[in-house]
């Protein structure tokens, strides 16, 4: 079975699209952008190839989309601004950049601390009891 023109087509848009984000992300570091770049080639090229049928071929679609997402609102650019040996760094966020609350982190139940003999004995219904001979 051969993929379709429109998978070949979503394909390369999902290619521009992460093309697209790490430009926006790792600019001002030439270095970084072309590795990303090169290794994003690398495995658009490899998956193009490997994928056979299409559903496979739109699986690598939807995960170079996601990537390119995933870059846009989770990964920021650090850059260390002090040279006299404090660690002080400024971050560059975008437009995109997802910035969460905390709230969810803060609000957790508690986690209950148990043994794992105690688990599994709690598991199996074991009574604490011993058994006479």
């Amino acid at each position: 079975m051969s993929v379709s023109l429109a998978l070949k087509a979503s394909a390369r848009s999902a290619y521009r699209d992460a093309w697209r984000a790490s430009s926006a992300l790792f600019a001002g570091d030439p270095p970084v952008l072309q590795a990303f770049r090169s290794k994003l080639r690398n495995d658009a090229v490899f998956a193009a190839e490997a994928a056979k049928d299409p559903e496979t071929y739109e699986r690598h679609n939807h995960l170079g989309r996601e990537v390119a997402d995933f870059l846009r609102k989770n990964v920021v650019q650090a850059v260390k601004v002090s040279e006299q040996g404090d660690e002080t760094w400024r971050i560059r966020l975008t437009k995109d950049t997802e910035l969460g609350d905390n709230e969810s982190i803060k609000n957790q139940p508690p986690i209950e601390k148990i043994s794992h003999r105690s688990a599994r004995k709690r598991e199996k219904g074991v009574s604490q009891t011993c058994c006479s001979a």
